[in-house]
């Protein structure tokens, strides 16, 4: 296909000096071109990306191929006064557009209760994607303008990952213009186009990048940071054991991604362990920027496997001599619990005392502890 634009040019006295002054021939008009041939119909696919440098096009060649398309801009407008699930399609139920939310990587229930406009714009990015493809239907083509551009790369690393994954399991179709490459191993797109070189080319899925991960002691003073994103009462036992993940992805210093405490268990236990102390779920969430990490395939020591860093946590604890525990949670939602049958065998890595988190953001009198936590406040 090919892509002209072209417009007129007004030869005011300022425009002339102007050419003048570079030597730029004004002949009344200023016209590009593109011929962008993409051979979409040879071989199914679900997730495009288009790329390149600013002011190469992207847009307008964008535009032009998919018309048809469902954009953002297409969507109807946010109510201002509603709460942000409102903004989805009356045809939805509650628990399909939290699970949409979710998948996209915007798990946080009190954001959700908020109007849209109220949001911080990486939430605003999130919201926008997961309405993007509630409102495509079974056939239809979504495109994202300027994907990941108003978020940094750590958020935009992840929530590519989370999209990518929420596109494929629902068969759709999405395509990413973006001026940010390095989302290209994260998105795992089947094609990409570059029109500044004016390149196609098929890609054949890939193994996305490592994610890093290490599970770390810490305390209380930790839990401040992670208590508006819990769904929640936000007060937290003084005498809770805590545990953080921290995550690195490659070329990032390792960062929090969630947190969980647990608490002596009350109550009845499984027969056959009755005897044994227990250690119940007390809190768990995850991270704002880290929503979306839960849906990749985490490096940890033995190997890759596919966990959550809370439900990790109960299997050190259970394995621990004398301990047993229970990781449910008062919400049955999938997207939020935080144990589930079999996470014990994805635990590849000794028991024995962990290290202490002295990251920024966490310090406290009791930072150099190695032994268990003793009662706050």
């Amino acid at each position: 296909m090919r892509i002209t634009v072209e417009s007129r040019i007004a030869t005011t006295p300022r425009a002339l000096q102007a050419a003048s002054l570079f030597d730029l021939d004004v002949g009344g008009f200023s016209r590009l071109t593109w011929d962008a041939e993409l051979p979409l119909a040879d071989r199914p696919w679900h997730v495009g990306l288009i790329t390149g440098p600013s002011g190469c096009g992207k847009s307008t060649v964008a535009r032009r191929l998919f018309a048809d398309a469902r954009w953002l801009d297409t969507l109807p407008p946010w109510p201002a006064d509603r709460s942000v699930i409102d903004g989805f399609p009356e045809p939805m139920s509650v628990k399909e557009t939290t699970a949409l939310l979710s998948a996209v990587g915007f798990s946080s229930p009190p954001a959700w209760l908020r109007p849209y406009p109220v949001l911080s714009t990486g939430q605003k990015f999130r919201a926008d994607l997961a309405r993007l493809l509630a409102h495509a239907g079974p056939d239809q083509l979504t495109v994202c303008d300027e994907f990941t551009s108003v978020v940094d790369r750590t958020v935009a690393k992840v929530s590519s990952a989370a999209v990518a994954k929420a596109v494929r399991a629902r068969s759709l179709r999405f395509v990413a213009v973006s001026c940010h490459e390095d989302v290209i191993e994260w998105l795992q797109p089947d094609w990409v186009y570059r029109p500044d070189a004016n390149s196609f080319a098929w890609r054949p899925l890939q193994r996305r990048p490592n994610v890093d991960r290490e599970i770390v002691r810490t305390t209380a003073a930790a839990w401040p940071l992670l208590a508006p994103h819990h769904y929640l009462s936000h007060a937290l036992n003084n005498s809770a054991v805590c545990f953080l993940a921290t995550v690195a992805l490659p070329g990032h210093d390792p960062a929090p991604a969630a947190f969980s405490a647990w608490l002596p268990f009350l109550g009845k236990g499984p027969p056959a362990r009755r005897e044994l102390p227990r250690k119940q779920l007390h809190r768990a969430a995850y991270f704002p920027r880290s929503k979306g990490l839960r849906h990749l395939r985490l490096h940890y020591r033995g190997g890759p496997e596919e966990t959550k860093a809370p439900g990790t946590c109960s299997r050190r604890l259970d394995r621990q001599p004398g301990n047993c525990v229970s990781d449910r949670t008062s919400n049955d939602g999938k997207d939020l619990r935080c144990g589930r049958p079999g996470l014990g065998r994805v635990l590849r890595r000794q028991t024995g005392s962990l290290p202490q988190w002295d990251g920024p953001g966490y310090a406290s009198g009791r930072g150099a502890e190695t032994g268990p936590p003793r009662p706050q406040g």
